[in-house]
């Protein structure tokens, strides 16, 4: 590929990652957390692997954010990227006027707003969701009480994301991305509570006389 369509399916792929992938799934995440939270009894009891399935959404987007945030190590970071635009400005600039480097630089600054957020979760990743750090290997549950804020620093970083991809595709012409997130939430609750629903409604067919 020429620089050109190198810049065109990076910003393709970033917009189809971060806003029809790990968006959603924070959306879904947050929709079973707050349903344990808010009623954890019948939630778990009418489906017991819920747990489980919390902790693996939060352990696949922890993993692609870090993919996408690196520093470094990366071949396909948000870094690397305003990188190659840098460096291919004028090739860019050509098909896309819109694109300079005066926009790379204030990208950059956007990373650099959320780099306590970024630091965060790249030391989770290392520690624990990657590799067996011995402080959490031997203690699973102290992840979360060293890190509790984990869901919105991963909000805080794909927003920024959001801005650098969406303003990309917005200045080659195919309009900015919408970030549909909040339907994800809302159908997961609604999924979530019609399941309570359903279970309960069984377990008081089929299950009479016993405590639910």
């Amino acid at each position: 590929m020429n620089p050109v369509e190198q810049y065109e399916s990076y910003v393709s792929t970033y917009c189809e990652l971060i806003y029809l992938k790990v968006a959603l799934k924070l959306g879904v995440y947050q929709a079973h957390v707050d349903a344990i939270e808010r009623d954890s009894y019948d939630m778990i009891r009418a489906n017991p692997l819920m747990l489980l399935m919390v902790e693996s959404i939060q352990i696949d987007c922890v993993m692609t954010v870090s993919k996408l945030i690196e520093r470094g190590r990366g071949d396909r970071t948000f870094q690397k990227f305003l990188a190659f635009v840098e460096t291919n400005i004028k090739a860019i600039s050509k098909v896309y006027p819109a694109i300079n480097t005066a926009l790379v630089n204030e990208q950059r600054a956007l990373l650099q707003s959320v780099e306590n957020q970024v630091s965060s979760i790249l030391t989770q990743r290392d520690k624990y969701f990657a590799h067996a750090d011995k402080q959490y290997f031997f203690e699973q549950n102290k992840i979360i009480e060293d890190f509790p804020d984990t869901y919105n620093e991963l909000v805080q970083i794909i927003r920024v994301l959001q801005s650098i991809a969406g303003k990309h595709q917005q200045l080659m012409g195919d309009g900015h991305p919408i970030c549909i997130a909040e339907f994800a939430y809302a159908f997961s609750d609604k999924t979530l509570n019609h399941i309570k629903a359903a279970e309960k409604e069984w377990h008081a067919t089929y299950r009479q006389g016993e405590k639910w």
